[in-house]
């Protein structure tokens, strides 16, 4: 229940959550004042310029992959939640479509610098049937890299980051790890763990903003782009302040 509650709450502080209480208090009293203020919002949180530069400040926090400490890991999560889809061509030879970018990643830390256990989450979402055959995809994908069964850890079922880090810390206790997640993702993932006692190294994949220089001005027409950033990005703060309290 906690966990709906989260997500009812950050859609409620999202741009469409903000711009259906915004047409919702036009509809009650309609006034100049209302009306303007509905204008602006959607002008704002349709600018791609604005949401490209306000998501690259979230994807910077913490730095980058340059900064990652590597002594003394022994093992790697690759937090659920990037799609992924295993393939074969017609010569019958098998591929992962990583979307995110983070299995790739993850599997070819740990095969560079020989960890003991590489871990992925059996991730249980109600309200989203994509990722219900995601485990044994991976777990196929693995096996034709020579990854052994042993070498693996299946977080069985988390919901979250949050229960992630939990069932984690009851398996493996309080180590230095790294944690490979999409860039935005990355500073609340950060806290979360460090609040379990995990001592963490975040590997980042996944970048969504970009150095493009926009000087059309097409590019400052509505983008949807724009509300699709700065969604996640609302979402994001939120959790970052939610779980540094």
């Amino acid at each position: 229940m906690i966990i709906y509650l989260q997500k009812i709450l950050t859609w409620f502080f999202s741009p469409l959550g903000i711009t259906t209480f915004l047409v919702i208090l036009l509809w009650l009293k309609f006034n100049k004042r209302n009306l303007i203020l509905l204008i602006i919002f959607m002008v704002i949180c349709t600018n791609l310029p604005l949401a490209n530069y306000l998501f690259k400040k979230l994807e910077s926090i913490d730095g980058d992959n340059k900064e990652i400490n590597y002594d003394n890991i022994n093992h790697i999560i690759v937090l659920a939640g990037g799609k992924t889809n295993f393939v074969k061509d017609i010569n019958n030879n098998h591929y992962l479509i990583d979307y995110s970018g983070r299995y790739i990643q993850g599997i070819r830390i740990f095969n560079d610098l020989n960890l003991k256990k590489i871990i992925i989450s059996n991730l249980e979402l109600s309200w989203a049937a994509s990722f219900d055959n995601q485990i044994t995809d991976l777990l196929k994908y693995f096996k034709t890299l020579g990854i052994k069964k042993s070498e693996i850890l299946v977080l069985d079922k988390p919901l979250n980051t949050l229960d992630e880090a939990t069932k984690l810390l009851e398996i493996i206790g309080k180590q230095k790890i790294i944690v490979v997640t999409s860039a935005f993702h990355a500073a609340r993932s950060k806290i979360i763990f460090e609040k379990k006692g995990f001592d963490v190294q975040i590997y980042k994949v996944d970048y969504l903003a970009n150095d493009e220089v926009y000087n059309n001005f097409l590019n400052y027409l509505p983008n949807s782009n724009a509300t699709i950033m700065l969604s996640l990005m609302f979402k994001e703060i939120i959790g970052i302040i939610y779980y540094s309290l």
